[in-house]
């Protein structure tokens, strides 16, 4: 389950309860069973009202502490879906032949973009992967090592004892296990040996495997005048013709409303405690139509010069401007016919 949306759910019904945020949170991202039960009692300690509306449904889903390592993988909520769904919606709205050729070219552009992404990182370790070990680094002076044998040691943060085996690469917090990245109490580890931390993350997380993922591509395909002709006449789904005669004159809707726990769009500034000044006389309070000194000659601001780049060839868009992905449904409303994939 999505941990986002089920926090988007509970903020509907509880909208005024300030520090629900933290403690829903500080439950999804419980690495440890018991970690996870402490916070639960802060939940319920909180209101019980919002712990019986979290019990509904059921958090181990949605908890890190009840997920295998498998994937090193840290989210628990499914964005990767909703970022599948963005991709694919200009694709939606066609028929099946044009809506799956669509996807399969977007799908190579995208993997030739992150191709030459990681081929240009010359590093090992992905400018993310680094985030995060900076970030851990920073707790390390909280930490104290206690040596022991065969690669396992013992450290202790906050007067808790953490069991780290460096050669498993594992240890009891699981933030090492869950993210492929060591922890802070392997990190101190690694550092007092004088190891290199980038031996000890998730091959997964290395550069080198992500130029190995998007070393191959999807094949490409001959357009539609190279195809074998079977004689039967394309026709558009009857679900968009209704929908283009339904859109005709209206705004089109966004790709996906924002929940509230979101982050809100840009706002119109307020004019509230803005000082008012008259472009006629310069002075403050009142505006140019009630200007009480109408004998000053109104003055205008000169007008900016818009700045012009030259084209590469002289003349003319440098690029064409019709993207050759995302057709627009007025155009393919208008004309109703379903024109093949470029020859």
């Amino acid at each position: 389950m999505c941990a986002r949306h089920i926090y988007g759910n509970l903020k509907k019904i509880f909208p005024h309860q300030g520090d629900m945020k933290k403690l829903f949170w500080q439950v999804a991202e419980s690495y440890t069973t018991k970690e996870y039960e402490a916070n639960l009692e802060l939940v319920k300690s909180y209101d019980m009202r919002v712990y019986e509306a979290m019990m509904e449904k059921n958090p181990k889903n949605c908890s890190l502490a009840f997920f295998t390592p498998t994937s090193s993988c840290v989210d628990v909520h499914n964005n990767i879906s909703e970022s599948f769904n963005n991709a694919i919606d200009p694709a939606r709205y066609m028929p099946m032949v044009e809506m799956l050729e669509t996807i399969r070219r977007r799908t190579m552009v995208r993997i030739d973009m992150r191709k030459t992404k990681a081929d240009k990182d010359l590093s090992r370790v992905p400018p993310r992967i680094k985030e995060m070990i900076a970030l851990e680094q920073k707790r390390l002076k909280f930490c104290k090592v206690i040596p022991g044998s065969d690669g396992r040691n013992e450290v202790r943060e906050s007067g808790t004892s953490y069991s780290v085996n460096i050669t498993m690469k594992t240890c009891a917090c699981r933030r090492w296990e869950m993210s492929g990245v060591p922890c802070r109490h392997a990190l101190h580890i690694i550092a007092e040996k004088k190891l290199n931390h980038e031996d000890y993350i998730s091959s997964w997380l290395l550069n080198g495997r992500q130029q190995q993922i998007y070393r191959d591509s999807i094949r490409p395909v001959n357009g539609m005048c190279f195809w074998d002709n079977s004689g039967s006449v394309i026709l558009p789904p009857p679900n968009l013709v209704e929908e283009l005669e339904n859109r005709k004159g209206r705004k089109p809707k966004p790709k996906r409303k924002k929940g509230k726990n979101e982050s809100p769009k840009k706002k119109k500034a307020s004019r509230e405690r803005r000082i008012m000044h008259c472009r006629r006389c310069s002075l403050t309070g009142h505006n140019a139509a009630k200007c009480p000194n109408m004998e000053v000659e109104k003055s205008m601001p000169p007008k900016k010069k818009k700045k012009t780049k030259p084209s590469a060839d002289g003349g003319g868009p440098s690029q064409p401007t019709q993207d050759t992905f995302s057709g627009t449904l007025e155009n393919l409303g208008s004309s109703m016919t379903f024109v093949g994939l470029e020859a």
